[in-house]
This record gives structure tokens, C-alpha cells and sequence, in this order.
């Protein structure tokens, strides 16, 4: 039987170490739900203030590190960089400043993976849109752009 989403939708199973490669070719688009923008060349940017990931575990038997290749939305003299509050099954789990390309390491207890959904939250309150601060047309409200993000037990 597989797991299914709040909505409804089927989810996709995870397995540690696998490396989500976001972009026209990756694989992240079976865990992407809401917020979240269409594929482009490496890259998926995150569209509003939160972004959803889903997918399917088998809980962990150690601590996990969660490893995220990422570049803030940033308008100099605007925006300089972005903030993200990130949250594993509903959980505040950790609080980065993001003002350039970056890979982000962030240690999780595996008691957050008690069960087998898994939920990851990008919580990114000062997303805006180019169109809304003069830039440009496009009325995503950007983020964080993502290239990879990868899992790992200790």
C-alpha cells in the first residue's frame, strides 16, 4: 500500500542518501507539493513563502544531516539575503541567514522520523516577487533557489 499525502496525492518513496537533483532533468519534482516554482536549467526556486516536500521513509537508526545546495532571491539594496526557517514533520528544526550560494548542513535527531512520512518545510518569509519590487514582469514570489538536497544518516 502506498502512503498518501493531506491531499490525497500518492507520495513517493525516499530512500537515505539519495540525492533530489532539482532542475529540468532531476528527480525532485515527486516530492515537490505546494509552493514551489516549475523546473528550470539545475534549479527549482521556491514560489511564496513556504515550500513542501513529501515523501515516504523508513525511519532512520541514527541522526540524519540534510544537505542543501541553494542560492537566495536577492535585489541589492532590497533584499540581501533571505531567511529560512526550516521545519522536518511539522518541527522547527533550524534558522539560516542565506545571502549567497550556499550548502547548507543541518543535523536532525532521528526521533523526527518516527514515521513514515516525511514532511520537510521551507519557511522563507521575505520571499517577494521581481514584479513587485520593479525588476521585472515575473510575479513569483522567490525565495530560494535549490539544485540538490540530499539526506544522509550519520
Amino acid at each position: 500500500m502506498s502512503l498518501k499525502d493531506s491531499a490525497g496525492a500518492a507520495v513517493a518513496p525516499y530512500e537515505w542518501g539519495k540525492v533530489i537533483n532539482f532542475g529540468l532533468r532531476g528527480n525532485a519534482t515527486s516530492y515537490c507539493k505546494a509552493g514551489w516554482s516549475d523546473p528550470e536549467a539545475g534549479l527549482i526556486w521556491t514560489n511564496g513563502i513556504n515550500s513542501r516536500l513529501v515523501m515516504s521513509i523508513v525511519p532512520p537508526t541514527s541522526d540524519i544531516t540534510l544537505v542543501i545546495n541553494c542560492s537566495p532571491f536577492t535585489a541589492k539594496g532590497v533584499i540581501e539575503e533571505q531567511e529560512l526557517h526550516l521545519y522536518v514533520n511539522f518541527l522547527r528544526i533550524d534558522f539560516q541567514t542565506i545571502a549567497g550560494e550556499t550548502t547548507l548542513e543541518i543535523s536532525i535527531p532521528k526521533h523526527v522520523f518516527s514515521e513514515p512520512l516525511c514532511t520537510i518545510d521551507l519557511y522563507i518569509p521575505s520571499a517577494r516577487s521581481p514584479a513587485e519590487l520593479g525588476l521585472n514582469p515575473d510575479i513569483r514570489r522567490l525565495g530560494l533557489a535549490i539544485s540538490r538536497l540530499v539526506l544522509i544518516q550519520a
